[in-house]
C-alpha cells in the first residue's frame, strides 16, 4: 500500500508532462497551418474572388500576390517563435 502511494505522484507528474507535449504539439501543428491554409487559399482563388467583386485582373493579381506574401511572412515568424519558444 506504501508502494503504490509513492507512484501515484510520479505517475501523475508524467500523464502531466505528456499532455503538456501533447497540447503544444497540437497548438504548433494550429499555428503553422493556419496561416499555409490561408496563402493556399489565396493563391489558388484570391484573384477569381476579387474579379468577381469588382476588381480588374490587373489590380486584382497583385492584391492576392501581396496577401500570400504577407501570409507566408506571418506563417515563417508563427513558425520561428513558436518553434524557439517551445
Amino acid at each position: 500500500m506504501l508502494v503504490a502511494a509513492r507512484r501515484t505522484p510520479v505517475f501523475r507528474a508524467l500523464l502531466e508532462r505528456v499532455a503538456t507535449a501533447l497540447l503544444g504539439r497540437f497548438l504548433l501543428a494550429v499555428a503553422l497551418v493556419v496561416p499555409a491554409l490561408g496563402v493556399a487559399l489565396l493563391l489558388s482563388g484570391g484573384t477569381e474572388v476579387l474579379l468577381t467583386v469588382g476588381f480588374s485582373r490587373r489590380v486584382a493579381g497583385p492584391i492576392a500576390a501581396g496577401a500570400a506574401t504577407i501570409g507566408s511572412v506571418v506563417g515563417l515568424a508563427a513558425f520561428g517563435y513558436f518553434v524557439v519558444e517551445w
